[in-house]
């Protein structure tokens, strides 16, 4: 009986390491647990639920009533016609993936198309000469560091194609769906969190847990910081100046300039490709929105700097400002979650279609 028992402990054990040790194993249980419904409340996950930042911590007061998954609805832009009359592509980051996915997000638009930046994607374009084509760099500013310093990348993620072309493996999107047995077990720690703790049975002793270590030691989570006024959840990176992320790290003139020199080479590149405008829309951290003063630091300007820069070449879709002013600004961000509430995203869709509307109702040349 022992060594059944033994050979049991065995042969799980083996199953939980390849299924931790093989990312796309863990996708698959991941959409497995997601079904039937009846089981989803017990053996689902709520890690991401409540927001992600809520899934760091646990924090029982940022339990939001309303699950995550309002932002995936998007609105249909209000027209005063149906006439399509442009194209319309983006650099894009999880704020607007959902923005990017349908046409009906935008006023006239006629095809959309986007290339995923955390992911570092490419987007195979046949360029439509025939209607004027935009193409917009949006970025959530704790990427802006990293993702706009890249220089090699801002030029190829649009890759022009002509009518014959094979486009076989250059959508990196479309890679990324195929089963992968990549088995690697190092940097596995969330698969192995996952797949061993990460069940929503297990939700109220790990709020427990939380709660008395907040209370007790002001200890959250290392990747998680509770806003000074208790309201909010911050991405710890975006307010430790220790990380490019930060809110209230200081932007030299140097790392400046680069970042926007990669922009006007960028500017340049697409506009040889056939667009007839390139825009860049920085959507500020909630910190920088909320809390432009924390503790003994303050904004470090990294938006305006810049949006206003003499030498910048891209049209500015000005985000910062538009937040910025706006009369309940806690309404823009979610309290447990990285991103933006469907309030913010609305705000940034409806102006950024008046944008384009404008734009449209100009000759082409």
């Amino acid at each position: 009986m022992k060594k059944i028992v033994a050979y049991f402990i065995m042969v799980i054990s083996a199953f939980v390491l390849v299924v931790c040790a093989v990312d796309d194993f863990t996708k698959v249980l991941s959409n497995l647990r997601k079904t039937p419904e009846a089981l989803r409340s017990w053996w689902g996950s709520d890690k991401y639920k409540y927001g992600d930042l809520y899934g760091f911590t646990y924090l029982p007061q940022f339990r939001v009533a309303e699950p995550v998954g309002s932002e995936d609805i998007v609105p249909i832009a209000a027209c005063d016609s149906n006439v399509r009359l442009y194209n319309v592509y983006g650099l894009s980051d999880s704020y607007t993936f959902n923005v990017f996915k349908t046409r009906i997000s935008f006023c006239g638009a006629d095809k959309i198309g986007f290339a995923a930046s955390n992911f570092r994607d490419v987007l195979p374009l046949l360029m439509d000469r025939s209607k004027k084509n935009y193409l917009i760099i949006e970025t959530v500013e704790r990427n802006v560091r990293s993702l706009l310093a890249d220089s090699a990348y801002l030029v190829n993620f649009i890759h022009p194609v002509k009518e014959n072309d094979n486009l076989e493996g250059l959508n990196t999107a479309e890679k990324r769906r195929r089963f992968r047995f990549d088995f690697r077990l190092n940097n596995r720690e969330a698969n192995y969190e996952f797949n061993v703790w990460d069940y929503s049975f297990l939700t109220p002793l790990k709020e427990l847990k939380a709660k008395i270590s907040y209370a007790v030691f002001g200890r959250s989570h290392a990747d998680a910081t509770v806003s000074p006024d208790g309201k909010f959840l911050l991405l710890h990176s975006t307010v430790d100046t220790a990380f490019l992320e930060s809110s209230y790290k200081p932007i030299n003139d140097v790392e400046l300039a680069k970042i926007v020199a990669g922009l006007n080479n960028a500017f340049d590149v697409y506009k040889r490709a056939g667009f007839d405008e390139i825009y860049l829309s920085i959507i500020p951290n909630p910190t920088t929105v909320l809390y432009p003063t924390y503790k003994q630091f303050t904004y470090n300007n990294l938006i305006p700097k810049i949006q206003n820069h003499p030498a910048l070449k891209p049209k500015v879709f000005d985000c910062y400002g538009l937040f910025k002013h706006q009369p309940n600004k806690e309404k823009l961000y979610r309290p447990s979650d990285t991103h933006w509430t469907s309030t913010g995203r609305d705000l940034w869709l409806r102006t950024f279609n008046q944008v384009l509307v404008k734009h449209m109702k100009q000759p082409r040349y």
